[in-house]
């Protein structure tokens, strides 16, 4: 909702409470900041947003405001955003100053509600995904381009609103022209295949029954896990992709890896977050321990000196259960954050230690809840009637008690490099020495970290805001873009930087191998050609229709590709002529173009990546370009902001807005899905192994502050290696007491 922002100093809070006050019993909405918080980086992005929805700024203007340094940030934004701001002096006659203020008010909320329209709506449909649900009609379009600039303050989530919401409109313009059409060939079709349907029909019987079993297995799988795993342990004797999503189903909710037996019920954790032991006492103040390490130990040791119980809650969030059965709410600082819904009424419930998570258990399992997104993350399975949950110090597991079992799920597969809730990454980029990388802050700060623990070496502050970073291989030259068409060069090993006006949006830039020349896209634009010794624009490259959303180069010959907006991709001869090399279905806005090192592989990535039709991989073979269909659909984003190609080009990984990151084969499937990290993925490096016989490693980065270390497996992606994990893990269940094997006429099953 539009409003006036109002940005003041708490020394002036009385005079400013009472010119509110006036405001408000004129109609004007205000947004104010109420609270007793510090000028935190969870404050800073609600504050953000405030002004990005805003339709004026007001200054309340004093000696105390001009020494803020919050206030000095806000006005800093506000200018950033192009928003219109007024002063008034703190001081000023009330009863005079407010009705001038509610007309300049109504006056700009007339000339820029559309604007700001826009940039609410773009900015909701950018952060849930890039949905179609929400985009604007013919009508909404015309007045928000009419207020809207296509130039150095556009913003790229609004200029990628405004061409989704057209691709939309002609797409239902063309469907309703070809209705008749429709309905006739139809009816032609359908006279001329009803003699051969029946063969059709026949020959297709036996892939009819295998879809229907593995429909049957997706259906059942967080029901009865155990069950499912059975079945995908005996999937795995060849790759067929009906196989490899029956076997991705089953694997979806993860099953206790760790459990052990305690002669007691009611259950619940002495001490939370769990450390080097896990404590447990019953319902008479019995008290059981077990080392956490130990995960061979299956029983627990009596402790008849526990200690007092400790569960420490000295962070900025609480929560309680309601209003509905299935809810709870969320505060920061007494102050209400979002209301989370849960599967089921919840028996227990428990913050991470780094408070971006929330575990709810219920009867039949346990919700992992991104409390920053509101949205269940993951399910975990595999035990019933969860009474107390309670999350490890470094927050990769999660305890459990059910009934006279303590069990432990892995809620994180990769190593947690970098953790700073209120920090937001937009890039990662390699250095010149492979053990580190830079980390490039949205703030304006590049950080060269250490890859082995994530440890800052090297800080370069640049200042104002960075919205794409790009740099070479060996990590000699940066290319920062910024608000305003503003351009930087770094040389990261000096730190100096050289500053250039582009005349447009610019998107992330793709710099040549030898670092001397950077390619920068003008989003719904050309594409520059900047020389980075000299930081001048050296030519431009003409993009069909003006629509370049996204470039690339192949390092190996310096080929230059070009993502549209349209689905276009294009590729660029020596004379600098564009030749369209492919259009994906759909028309997805084209992101990022990721690529193997030897260019024969690449993946263009966006929005609509994982739906079908909108993503294809390409792949070279004997100078003959084949491109491949890539299905991820994902449940709670279709936009994907990364990718990378381990070296070999045997795997590939997609990072999406949501957090969520699929690991990919060659063959596409089976793929592995991890929910783990908090923010849209915005940056990926990828180091070579290290040595002989280890695997290489994926670095992922976040606008959530998170940076994460995984291993990179090709040959674990396959559904033999699958299958076997899936064995592996109802023989652990089997063990610790959670399923029992039965006998079947097709197979091995389990049940809980």
């Amino acid at each position: 909702m539009a409003h006036l922002f109002v940005s003041y100093s708490r020394r002036d809070e009385t005079w400013v409470d009472e010119l509110v006050a006036l405001l408000t019993d004129r109609g004007i909405p205000v947004w104010i900041d109420r609270s007793d918080m510090l000028a935190s980086a969870p404050w800073r992005r609600e504050a953000e947003e405030g002004i990005d929805a805003a339709d004026l700024v007001l200054v309340c203007a004093s000696d105390f405001s001009r020494a803020s340094g919050a206030c000095a940030w806000e006005r800093s934004i506000a200018e950033n955003q192009g928003k219109q701001i007024l002063e008034i002096e703190v001081g000023a006659h009330l009863p005079s100053a407010a009705p001038r203020l509610a007309d300049t008010y109504e006056q700009t909320r007339r000339e820029e509600e559309w604007r700001t329209e826009l940039r609410v709506r773009s900015r909701n449909w950018d952060a849930t995904g890039r949905r179609r649900h929400g985009l604007a009609g013919a009508r909404e379009q015309r007045l928000m381009r009419k207020q809207h600039p296509i130039g150095p303050v556009g913003r790229p989530e609004a200029l990628a609103y405004l061409a989704a919401s057209r691709r939309r409109t002609v797409r239902r313009r063309f469907i309703s022209a070809g209705s008749v059409f429709t309905v006739v060939a139809a009816l032609v079709s359908y006279l001329v295949t009803s003699s051969i349907q029946s063969d059709w029909a026949r020959s297709n019987a036996a892939q009819a029954a295998n879809y229907d079993a593995s429909n049957w297995q997706i259906r059942s799988a967080a029901a009865h896990p155990y069950n499912s795993l059975a079945t995908a342990a005996t999937l795995g004797f060849d790759e067929a992709a009906v196989r490899s999503f029956a076997i991705e189903a089953a694997m979806e909710h993860p099953v206790p890896d760790d459990a052990f037996s305690v002669p007691a019920h009611s259950l619940r954790f002495r001490h939370s977050p769990v450390a080097a032991t896990v404590v447990v006492t019953d319902a008479d103040g019995t008290s059981w321990v077990r080392q956490s390490a130990q995960r061979s130990v299956r029983t627990a040791l009596r402790l008849d000196r526990p200690g007092p119980a400790t569960h420490p809650d000295d962070g900025s969030l609480s929560v309680a259960t309601g209003p509905g059965p299935a809810q709870l709410t969320v505060r920061r600082h007494g102050r209400l954050l979002r209301i989370l819904t849960a599967t089921e009424r919840p028996t227990a419930y428990r913050l991470s230690p780094d408070q971006r998570w929330l575990a709810v258990a219920g009867a039949t399992g346990v919700d992992v809840i991104d409390v920053d997104r509101g949205t269940i993350r993951t399910r975990l399975a595999g035990v019933q009637s969860v009474r107390d949950v309670a999350w490890s110090a470094d927050g990769s597991r999660l305890w459990g008690t059910a009934g006279t079992h303590v069990v432990s799920w892995l809620v994180r597969h990769g190593t947690l490099l970098v953790n700073r809730p209120g920090e937001s990454y937009q890039a990662m980029l390699p250095a010149a020495d492979q053990d580190f990388a830079w980390l490039i802050e949205r703030s304006g700060t590049l950080s060269l970290i250490r890859l082995a623990d994530g440890a800052a070496v090297r800080t370069l502050r640049l200042g104002g805001t960075i919205l794409s970073a790009a740099a070479d291989a060996r990590g000699r030259v940066a290319v920062l873009t910024g608000s305003g068409g503003d351009l930087r060069v770094v040389n990261l090993a000096s730190g100096r930087s050289r500053t250039l006006k582009v005349p447009c949006t610019a998107g992330e830039a793709a710099l040549t191998a030898d670092a001397t020349t950077a390619y920068v896209p003008c989003l719904l634009g050309d594409v520059e050609v900047v020389s980075t010794a000299s930081a001048r624009v050296m030519r431009v490259l003409a993009v069909p229709d003006n629509a370049a959303a996204s470039v690339a180069v192949v390092p190996s010959m310096g080929r230059v590709l070009v993502g549209g907006y349209d689905g276009d991709i294009y590729t660029y001869d020596d004379r600098r002529h564009a030749h369209l090399l492919h259009t994906l279905a759909c028309g997805p806005i084209v992101d990022r173009i990721a690529m193997t090192p030897d260019g024969r592989t690449l993946l263009p990535v966006g929005d609509g990546t994982g739906s079908i039709g909108c993503t294809r991989e390409m792949v070279t073979h004997g100078g003959h370009a084949q491109w491949h269909a890539v299905i991820d659909a994902i449940p709670d984003s279709v936009l994907a902001r990364a990718a990378a190609y381990d070296p070999t080009g045997a795997e590939f990984a997609i990072g999406y807005s949501d957090g969520t990151l699929t690991l990919h084969p060659q063959n596409m499937s089976p793929r592995e899905v991890l929910t783990e990290l908090q923010g849209p993925v915005t940056g990926m490096l990828v180091a070579p192994a290290s040595r002989s016989g280890s695997q290489a490693q994926l670095y992922v980065a976040t606008r959530g502050g998170m940076v994460e270390r995984l291993e990179l497996c090709p040959s674990c992606l396959s559904n033999a290696a699958m299958a076997r994990r899936a064995h592996a893990m109802v023989e652990r269940g089997v063990a610790f007491g959670l399923a029992h094997w039965l006998p079947d006429e097709s197979g091995p099953t389990a049940t809980k």
